[in-house]
């Protein structure tokens, strides 16, 4: 079963959403307050599965009675059941290419649209919906919304390891057709501590056989059985828990409960259930957070495949780590602007930041560097400068995430995406290749643009611009990396004429042509040099987010000399936007 449009109206911190799903599986990321968990509690409402559904003035959006609580979920594939003309069959829909039509056709899929209302009387009612003036919405009760197949792994997701009323155990295990087994086991609790019952045993193979592939590891599972928990008093509902080894499963370490309970949940709802899991990486280490995605992929078609269907796992994280494995196809930003919620997916442009800094996205505020020296240098300055110096805070501390946007063509090209999505975004790129963007549209798009002046590469910018003893500095780092009789070749073939360099003294070399040609010249090596010791390299000599490092750490160490210059006021820039301080 797929979710395929999901419409919320007045639902807690939800004004309006409107939302048509792709074929992914749904990760949803995004500020706190942003609407993440509220999206997923909409889904799990409108196919709530039972008759009772508690609602409060609380529920409603801005606790305004006056406007009903909506929200319509559209899904596909229509179960069977409900598709006869004597259930459902007037009221079905279609969908093609991602657009829902109001009466099925050749070559769409069958869909259906159902509404849950709450009105100020708090008494919730669910309905099939079109929107065609000769059908009436129709009822739908908790039986047939139980077809749907959602189920919800929570904070309090050891109930679902209970043999309580409404419990994914008890379903699991009635699905096995064996509900009568419980009165007998409460009989036999009555007497017994350890319950034996052999019209389990098909039941909590599969249960096992769902939780290892789930990742909750074998010692936990081994062994399955109903046991009476001494921690609940009296024989009521729910004193009967699943156990492995006689320990109930409810006392194991959080993630191996958590797993075992998902996987319960997952054969409960059965292969077309939908899932959805808040906080997926809550108790987990970062192989079972893997483990667990991975397994949730195959069950939708295959670790490689594209899901069939898409929407049938809506999951929330916080985790670089479930970020990374999801992929950016998977990955949506959660958006609110006075209760307007909007729900983007992050798309294969930010391929490469969700592989390599995945954390980006979980940041409210992005610092885009253009490459890695930039990378570097913000890296020295907020350590050497900004927190030893001005006793600032970390980046992390304030929500903001530096990341290497691999070039000039395509650092803008991430900005401006990030932006779309509702990041603040800042670019630092150097000036001597035109970007990938212009600077009008990331300024329309609400992007800052940190650039030298001059167009200048980062290298000669500081090169130009550092006192003369840090420039001194700047060449006896590379001197030392790549040795002296190749970086006095290298600016001896930039020289036009006039004297030569001579020697392996940086200081001396200054005197030997003029401190102004020496640093146009040594600025323009250290960008293009593609000369060492060792044979060829890639680019320049600072082209590494070392090398920026240096060059950061350079310009924290003369900070106070750099009164006056490009460099610094550039940095400042930068720093205003980081700490949004002014200054």
């Amino acid at each position: 079963m797929s979710v395929r449009y999901l419409h919320i109206e007045h639902f807690r911190g939800i004004k309006t959403l409107d939302w048509t799903l792709g074929d992914e599986l749904v990760c949803l990321i995004g500020p706190g307050d942003s609407g993440k968990t509220t999206i997923l509690d909409a889904i799990e409402w409108a196919l709530w599965p039972r008759r009772n559904l508690h609602v409060t003035d609380a529920d409603f959006y801005g606790l305004d009675t006056s406007q009903p609580i909506a929200i319509e979920v559209t899904l596909i594939p229509v179960p069977e059941e409900l598709a006869t003309d004597g259930v459902f069959g007037q009221h079905l829909r279609g969908w093609r290419d991602g657009k829902l039509l109001e009466e099925p056709e050749d070559g769409a899929e069958t869909a259906m649209t159902i509404r849950l209302e709450v009105g100020e009387e708090l008494e919730p009612e669910w309905t099939v919906v079109v929107d065609r003036e000769t059908i009436e919405p129709v009822s739908i009760g908790a039986k047939r919304r139980a077809m749907f197949g959602v189920v919800r792994l929570r904070g309090w997701h050891v109930r679902d390891l209970t043999w309580a009323r409404g419990s994914a155990f008890s379903r699991a295990i009635d699905a096995e057709g064996s509900g009568g087994v419980l009165t007998k086991a409460h009989r036999e609790a009555r007497d017994l501590v350890k319950i034996e019952l052999d019209d389990l045993a098909e039941s909590l193979q599969a249960i096992g056989e769902a939780a290892a592939e789930f990742g909750a590891g074998t010692s936990a599972i081994e062994e399955l059985g109903v046991v009476l928990d001494p921690a609940i008093t009296g024989l009521g509902e729910g004193a009967l828990v699943l156990a492995g080894s006689e320990i109930p499963l409810a006392r194991a370490g959080l993630g191996t409960s958590r797993l075992v309970a998902l996987a319960v949940q997952a054969l409960a709802a059965g292969e077309a259930g939908i899932l959805l899991i808040d906080e997926v990486e809550h108790g987990l280490e970062p192989h079972r957070v893997i483990g667990l995605i991975n397994e949730m992929r195959r069950r939708l078609g295959g670790v490689d495949a594209e899901m069939p269907g898409g929407g049938r796992v809506f999951l929330t994280t916080h985790s670089p780590v479930a970020v990374s494995e999801i992929g950016p196809n998977g990955v949506h930003t959660v958006r609110s602007e006075g209760g307007v919620v909007t729900v983007k997916a992050a798309g294969d442009d930010l391929a490469g930041l969700v592989r390599g800094f995945p954390s980006a996205l979980l940041a409210r505020r992005v610092l885009v560097c253009e490459g890695r020296t930039e990378m570097g240098i913000c890296r020295s300055l907020e350590r050497k400068l900004w927190i030893e110096e001005e006793d600032r805070h970390t980046f992390a501390h304030i929500g903001v995430e530096t990341v290497d946007g691999r070039g000039s063509d395509n650092a803008p090209k991430t900005a401006l995406r990030l932006a779309e999505l509702g990041y603040e975004v800042l670019l630092f790129a150097d000036s001597d290749v035109p970007l990938g963007v212009g600077i009008e549209e990331l300024d329309q798009a609400g992007v800052e643009v940190v650039q030298w002046g001059e167009d200048l590469a980062t290298e000669e910018r500081a090169a130009t611009d550092l006192p003369i003893e840090g420039l001194v500095e700047m060449v006896q780092h590379v001197i030392d990396n790549v040795g002296s009789d190749s970086v006095r070749d290298s600016l001896n073939s930039r020289l036009e004429g006039g004297p030569r360099l001579e020697g392996d003294d940086p200081g001396e070399w200054i005197d030997q042509i003029g401190e102004d040609e020496f640093r146009h010249v040594f600025g323009r090596a250290a960008k293009k040099n593609k000369t060492t010791e060792e044979g060829p390299k890639p680019k320049g000599w600072f082209k590494t987010i070392d090398g920026g490092q240096v060059l950061g750490e350079l310009v924290a160490r003369y900070w106070a000399a750099l009164d006056g210059t490009d460099l610094k006021a550039t940095l400042i820039r930068l720093r205003q936007w980081v700490y949004q301080d002014g200054s």
